[in-house]
């Protein structure tokens, strides 16, 4: 697999914020995983999971681009006018 496009951990840390984990395993029970796997990404640095982003758009309505890649052109939160089907 392909090192990400992004900085892993800059993004990560994004993550973190949205998610107000202040454990690895508070941030597993907010994207619906273990702390093993949470544990695991983060040693490897290298993608965080879609499946991650998509629970903070569900949960949260964070923008997935926002904690990939910052705010300098991306909105922290969706709105539905965000959304094009």
């Amino acid at each position: 697999m392909e090192k990400a496009d992004y900085d892993f951990d800059t993004a990560f840390k994004r993550l973190v914020e949205v998610c107000e984990a202040k454990t690895q395993a508070s941030l597993a029970r907010s994207v619906n995983t273990t702390q093993p796997v949470v544990n695991k990404i983060f040693k490897r640095k290298k993608h965080i999971p879609a499946r991650w982003l998509l629970a903070m758009l569900r949960k949260k309505n964070v923008n997935p681009d926002w904690v990939l890649y910052g705010g300098d052109k991306h909105k922290k939160f969706m709105v539905e006018s965000d959304v094009s089907l």
